[in-house]
């Protein structure tokens, strides 16, 4: 019954806590003979080999929700590493963009600042000569 009952634990476990039964089985694989079983009767489940559990005069097999574990936790981690590399690619994009973006702010700003200067240097031109103009005026200089 133990080696049953681990077993199906093994095939409801998630994915961290599977990993873990299983080297738990590797480590204890000599302690006797039913661990020893067990483990290899994981392995030889896990690589596609029928194994049969008898409970009550009827074989179960186990070898399906074995692939099918293996099967998912394969595709999540194959799926988690073509995430990672979009995302990683997204993010160099999207670092590339703002980049750009930021140069074409800082040309932009940079001749705004331009513009601005210019126009407070005429401001301050058109100042100092009505300033000028006025203190001719004041003198009775000609206007």
């Amino acid at each position: 019954m133990f080696g049953v009952s681990s077993i199906y634990a093994v095939t409801e476990s998630p994915e961290e806590r599977w990993k873990a039964l299983i080297d738990h089985g590797i480590l204890h694989s000599g302690d006797n003979d039913s661990t020893g079983a067990i483990c290899y009767a994981w392995y030889g489940a896990l690589y596609g080999f029928e194994i049969y559990v008898v409970q009550a005069r009827s074989p179960q097999p186990i070898v399906c929700q074995f692939e099918k574990k293996f099967r998912r936790n394969e595709e999540n981690s194959q799926q988690k590493e073509q995430n990672k590399e979009k995302s990683d690619d997204v993010v160099k994009v999207n670092r590339q963009q703002i980049d750009d973006q930021n140069v074409k702010w800082d040309k932009q700003g940079k001749e705004d600042l331009n513009i601005l200067e210019e126009k407070e240097n005429s401001n301050d031109k058109r100042k100092d000569d009505t300033i000028e103009d006025k203190d001719k005026k004041d003198e009775g200089g000609e206007y």
